[in-house]
């Protein structure tokens, strides 16, 4: 082998082995920011998770659902029934896209649920506030809250169950 091909062969190992260490340095890159990436996605979601929860426990202590602490007024409940409730609610818990659902919880299995349309309806076992958000399709986050709830006309607390459900 002559000296010119001794150098030509030399220069290309240094090349080969340049570009080698450049793929491994780009391959190392995308992978930190990768996990990087995932991670916070990860801690976005269960601030929002933590956010909602939070909303559910305002909810609960705040007067102007209850008629004490962990106790809602099915009175109160009604006012916010409307359309005009649904974006008084939202500004209330400083959120949009949230719907809030409560159930009585159903003593017996053959029960229907039975949305509540006023104070009146003393058959009724659910409420339902900003509706359209429940029955929208995506991705939402829940919490699930047991409740009691304070009927008026009977004058009697009862089981339920509060759904706080954010679209995401």
């Amino acid at each position: 082998m002559s000296r010119k091909m001794k150098g030509d062969w030399g220069m290309f190992e240094q090349i080969l082995v340049a570009l080698f260490i450049l793929i491994i340095i780009i391959l190392a890159v995308f992978f930190l920011f990768g996990v990087e990436f995932n991670r916070s996605r990860g801690e976005s979601s269960l601030d929002k998770q933590k956010e909602v929860i939070f909303s559910s426990k305002l909810l609960l202590q705040s007067n102007i659902f209850t008629k004490e602490d962990n106790v809602l007024d099915d009175s109160k409940l009604d006012s916010f029934l409307d359309s005009q409730g649904c974006k008084d609610f939202q500004k209330l818990i400083g959120q949009k896209d949230v719907c809030l659902e409560i159930k009585r919880a159903k003593l017996f299995s053959g029960e229907d649920e039975i949305d509540c349309q006023s104070l009146e309806d003393t058959e009724c076992n659910r409420w339902v506030l900003c509706e359209r958000v429940c029955l929208e399709q995506g991705n939402f986050i829940s919490a699930r809250s047991p409740v009691n709830i304070y009927r008026t006309l009977e004058g009697e607390t009862q089981l339920g169950i509060l759904t706080l459900t954010k679209k995401v």
